[in-house]
């Protein structure tokens, strides 16, 4: 029972997925299957969506670090720490 509420608290902080399951569905029955594969494709999107919007941060961040290496030339970036060279 724990593990479904820990879930479910899991999943509405990733957002965008509808609350199709309720807690009392998972405790003595088995839920419909249609439901429980409606709500992990809605899952299975918003982790994809998810997914891209990382990458898409990651492209954005490696493109400033370019831009910035090209207009500071005497500052380098060593493990995520800015260090001036001397």
């Amino acid at each position: 029972m724990h593990d479904v509420i820990a879930w479910h608290v899991q999943v509405s902080v990733i957002g965008g997925v509808p609350v199709m399951l309720k807690t009392s569905d998972m405790s003595n029955t088995i839920p419909d299957e249609k439901s429980v594969i409606t709500y992990l494709t809605y899952l299975c999107a918003r982790l994809l969506s998810i997914r891209n919007e990382q990458k898409a941060a990651t492209v954005i961040q490696l493109a400033w670090r370019r831009y910035q290496a090209r207009q500071h030339p005497t500052v380098s970036t060593d493990c995520g720490r800015l260090a001036v060279s001397s």
